[in-house]
């Protein structure tokens, strides 16, 4: 009976500690995109730096637009670019990969 009432409090506890979780600033969004971007394509200084600038300027461009806005889809589109300009042709096929394992592909219509 402890061990229940235990594992309910933990439980609680947990859903507790996601529902406290602030949204992130712009800056560690910024963070958190190129840190992962700098350890899986081994991303150099000046790369690290231009990378930076195009996801500051891409988070404060959508902040406050809603999912699927047009300006959103713009801004990424340009941030895809931006990065693309960026990385080496090898980096540039590691990052395609990566994208393709983070987002499933919707099915192109007709096919």
């Amino acid at each position: 009976m402890a061990a229940l009432v235990m594992m309910s409090w933990q439980s609680m506890q947990a859903q507790n500690k996601t529902r406290e979780r602030k949204p992130l600033t712009t800056e560690q969004k910024v963070e958190r995109s190129v840190g992962r971007m700098t350890k899986e394509l081994s991303l150099n200084e000046d790369q690290i730096q231009k990378i930076t600038a195009l996801y500051q300027e891409y988070f404060k461009s959508v902040e406050g637009l809603a999912r699927g806005d047009e300006k959103m889809k713009e801004a990424r589109q340009k941030l895809n670019e931006g990065i693309k300009a960026v990385l080496t042709e090898e980096q540039q096929i590691l990052w395609k990969q990566q994208k393709t394992r983070q987002r499933p592909q919707k099915p192109q219509g007709g096919e």
